[in-house]
């Protein structure tokens, strides 16, 4: 997730594609949470101050190197395919998580429910599990 975090902090195109995808809410751990929350608020709110976004942050997140991993080796010296690729691979892989988290959930409070509430959460599953093959294939 924090590799994730950096990666969009690289290029604008990068964020754009993330806040696009949904990822930023679907962090599980929740510093990441907050900060991809963060990022996507300073973002929306001046879009045009994209280049100075790490420095704005370093002042706000503890330790600072969780914002400026993408300022040193090895991202700074990856190619825009190769980044591309690994942002892709990082969206895909916090998605499988959440998905696979919230599958978890779902079969745990089916344990204690009543038959009324689990024909829904059973589809809920079947949802999630579809959603993980599909995220499966596209890759």
């Amino acid at each position: 997730e924090l590799e994730l975090l950096n990666v969009i902090l690289m290029k604008e195109v990068y964020l754009k594609t993330a806040l696009d995808s949904g990822v930023l809410d679907q962090l599980s751990h929740s510093g990441a949470l907050a900060l991809g929350k963060r990022i996507a608020e300073v973002y929306r709110l001046m879009p045009n101050k994209f280049d100075t976004l790490s420095a704005l942050l370093t002042g706000e997140v503890q330790p600072t190197g969780a914002v400026t991993m993408h300022l040193s080796e090895p991202y700074c010296s990856l190619k825009d395919d190769a980044a591309a690729k690994l942002l892709q691979d990082c969206i895909k892989r916090v998605k499988e998580n959440f998905l696979k988290v919230k599958s978890k959930e779902l079969v745990s409070n089916l344990r204690g429910s009543n038959p009324a509430d689990s024909a829904e959460q059973l589809e809920q599953i079947m949802n999630i599990h579809k959603d993980r093959r599909s995220l499966n294939r596209d890759s």
